[in-house]
């Protein structure tokens, strides 16, 4: 629970990714959030906003992954680099709405460039 963005994406390796995103409603105990590049998903948190309302969501790059049940949100994107470490894989992609962001997988794994 960083106290601020800066400290959010100073801190960690690779730093942390930055979505802004719109309130599309609230559920049992969970924002409801989405963006063009982002399906809806509900972010548990007692904060309340009304719908419309602007926000930045922050993912660390190891809570990210290729594949996942919808109700997760899925976000939409194309890979730009794969980069393989053995024991884990670090890739960069682009959203479909431009935004770049970093996944850190836990694992060794291949994803061609362009691949969605």
């Amino acid at each position: 629970h960083p106290a601020n963005l800066f400290v959010a994406g100073f801190l960690g390796s690779p730093s942390m990714n930055f979505l802004s995103v719109t309130v599309q409603g609230r559920e049992a105990g969970a924002l409801v959030v989405s963006n063009g590049a982002l399906d809806p998903v509900r972010i548990p948190t007692p904060l309340t906003a009304a719908a419309g309302t602007k926000l930045v969501l922050g993912i660390r790059p190891q809570y990210l992954m290729p594949t996942g049940r919808p109700e997760d949100g899925q976000l939409h994107g194309t890979v730009l680099l794969t980069e393989r470490l053995g024991t884990e894989t670090v890739m960069s992609l682009t959203l479909k709405d431009g935004v770049r962001v970093i996944a850190t997988l836990g694992e060794d794994a291949i994803f061609e460039r362009g691949a969605e």
